[in-house]
Protein backbone atom coordinates (compact mmCIF):
# COMPACT_ATOMS: atom_id res chain seq x y z
CA UNK A 1 0.00 0.00 0.00
CA UNK A 2 3.19 2.64 0.77
CA UNK A 3 4.19 1.88 -2.29
CA UNK A 4 0.84 3.33 -4.46
CA UNK A 5 1.63 6.90 -2.39
CA UNK A 6 5.66 7.05 -2.83
CA UNK A 7 5.21 6.39 -6.69
CA UNK A 8 2.93 9.22 -7.56
CA UNK A 9 5.68 11.51 -5.71
CA UNK A 10 8.37 10.38 -6.65
CA UNK A 11 7.05 11.08 -10.99
CA UNK A 12 6.12 14.12 -9.60
CA UNK A 13 9.22 15.30 -8.03
CA UNK A 14 10.90 13.79 -11.37
CA UNK A 15 8.60 15.96 -13.55
CA UNK A 16 9.38 18.86 -11.59
CA UNK A 17 13.17 18.24 -11.88
CA UNK A 18 12.94 17.85 -15.63
CA UNK A 19 11.15 21.17 -16.00
CA UNK A 20 13.15 22.91 -13.57
CA UNK A 21 16.63 21.51 -15.51
CA UNK A 22 14.52 22.41 -18.85
CA UNK A 23 14.02 26.10 -18.31
CA UNK A 24 17.72 26.15 -17.16
CA UNK A 25 18.89 24.96 -20.42
CA UNK A 26 16.57 27.57 -22.12
CA UNK A 27 17.91 30.45 -20.10
CA UNK A 28 21.09 29.63 -20.77
CA UNK A 29 20.59 29.35 -24.67
CA UNK A 30 19.03 32.43 -25.04
CA UNK A 31 21.86 34.37 -23.05
CA UNK A 32 23.98 32.37 -25.29
CA UNK A 33 22.05 33.83 -28.49
CA UNK A 34 22.14 37.21 -26.69
CA UNK A 35 25.74 37.04 -26.20
CA UNK A 36 26.59 36.15 -30.25
CA UNK A 37 24.69 38.75 -31.54
CA UNK A 38 26.17 41.02 -29.44
CA UNK A 39 29.25 40.08 -30.42
CA UNK A 40 28.56 40.03 -34.34
CA UNK A 41 27.87 43.97 -33.38
CA UNK A 42 31.35 44.27 -33.05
Amino acid sequence: MKTKKVLPLISLLFVAIMLLSVGMIAKEYRERQQDIKGFEKL
